[in-house]
């Protein structure tokens, strides 16, 4: 079978590395985005910030990973929320 005939939920690309996904999203991206959904909750609670406030905190923190610095540097750039719902 040639990669022209796998289907093509075979042939989905993450958004934002372009690795293989079966959504928008592949595993690490999907793993980060769900991170800063589940942290929100958190900052919200103790901080009392918008989402958009949020993720410029986080991304401007040293130990925040690079996974996770992606997936706030697409939302930023492409002001993609969506992608968190996956």
């Amino acid at each position: 079978m040639s990669k022209s005939e796998l289907p093509k939920q075979q042939n989905k690309k993450c958004i934002i590395c372009g690795f293989y996904s079966e959504g928008s999203l592949c595993f690490k991206h999907r793993i980060a985005a769900r991170s800063l959904t589940e942290g929100y909750k958190y900052w919200k609670e103790a901080f009392d910030i918008s989402f958009n406030e949020y993720l410029r905190e986080v991304r401007k923190r040293p130990e925040t990973g690079t996974w996770v610095k992606e997936v706030i540097d697409y939302i930023v750039s492409s002001n993609d929320f969506k992608i968190l719902d996956e």
